[in-house]
């Protein structure tokens, strides 16, 4: 509760001895933004690893073992030949982006990371892959076994011009409703700024006849955080892989409410954020989420137009889905945090 009610308690994080050093590859905007936000205010330093290349990535058990301060990995695939590599020195924290294409496939590693005190991040819930449940230090797991974490996809770096990504100040304000414009008070209806593929023209085309709409279709990158925090809803169509999306994200930072398809299975597992506690795969209930899931895009536009003539229903429903996503995202800081914290030595 401290974490979510108060962030000055993170400030004293500030200091030099508190300083995270972050193997990171440098060809994902995660490692440059939203990593970076999520560990402030804790100074960072970056280490360059290219995860592809062998003559790279066999030079991070020396860096590692040499380091007096915490750090963390950041991948986005793990090759065979990697996970030798890492269980060598394992950090604090593994932090896996864009792994919808990781079912199955290592699921030894991250266990073994797992026993050694590591805590993983994962990008994606996928329901098939289990992990270790969350334990106190133990003769099998010397640091204790964290939980495996489930953390929201994050924010598209080209959508904020790069002088906004380094004030950590303004990223911190965006993050809180304190600084949003309240839903009732917006230009736009609804807005949907991105490629119009095959399977989003039935989305946009059911929006068709609700009034007062924003931009629909391509548009200025750099624009898109300005347009979404004038607009009361944006759509929300699936992602590459499933229904996971930046989109989503970007339209919680931004204050807006988001409309997505999930009313099934498939939603329960992709909206369902936190920690894997009992190592058990898990979903949430869409019913009990704070923005509108629906079944299909015709629902989702009726139901937008019967909510524009409401607007006290929409600042308290814009008021949920703020506070549900601090706690998120205060959760994510506070897991990571103290795993970075921890002073257990982890097995090698």
């Amino acid at each position: 509760e401290e974490w979510i009610k108060d962030f000055s308690v993170r400030r004293n994080l500030g200091s030099d001895e508190n300083k995270v050093v972050v193997f990171y590859n440098n060809h994902k905007w995660e490692d440059t933004t939203y990593i970076p936000w999520l560990l402030h205010p804790r100074k960072i330093e970056k280490i360059h690893i290219d995860w592809r290349s062998p003559e790279s990535y066999m030079t991070y058990p020396s860096k590692a073992a040499n380091l007096k301060s915490p750090f963390m990995v950041v991948v986005n695939r793990i090759a065979d030949a990697l996970e030798e590599v890492i269980l060598s020195v394992p950090p604090r924290v593994f932090f896996i982006q864009g792994d919808e294409w990781l079912s199955w496939g290592h699921q030894s590693f991250l266990l073994a990371l797992q026993k050694k005190g590591t805590l993983i991040l994962r990008n994606y819930n996928n329901p098939a892959l289990e992990f270790l449940p969350a334990s106190k230090p133990n003769q099998n797991a010397p640091c204790g076994v964290r939980p495996a974490i489930v953390y929201p996809t994050g924010l598209n770096q080209n959508k904020f011009d790069d002088e906004v990504w380094e004030n950590t100040d303004f990223m911190e304000a965006i993050a809180s409703k304190a600084a949003l414009t309240p839903i009732s008070k917006r230009r736009f209806s609804v807005s949907f700024i991105g490629t119009v593929r095959f399977n989003r023209k039935e989305m946009v085309d059911a929006f068709a006849q609700v009034p007062h709409q924003g931009p629909i279709g391509r548009w200025n990158s750099s624009e898109v955080i300005k347009v979404y925090s004038n607009s009361k809803f944006v759509l929300n169509g699936r992602g590459h892989h499933s229904l996971n999306c930046f989109r989503l994200y970007e339209t919680f930072m931004s204050g807006a409410i988001p409309i997505t398809l999930g009313n099934s299975v498939e939603g329960a597992y992709t909206y369902f954020f936190g920690p894997l506690s009992d190592g058990k795969p898990r979903g949430v209930d869409p019913k009990t989420l704070p923005w509108i899931v629906v079944n299909s895009y015709s629902e989702g536009a009726d139901k937008v137009k019967q909510l524009l003539d409401k607007p006290e229903e929409l600042d308290m429903l814009q008021n949920r889905m703020m506070d549900w996503w601090e706690r998120t995202i205060c959760l994510m800081r506070k897991y990571i945090h103290e795993a970075l914290s921890d002073t257990c030595r982890l097995s090698q």
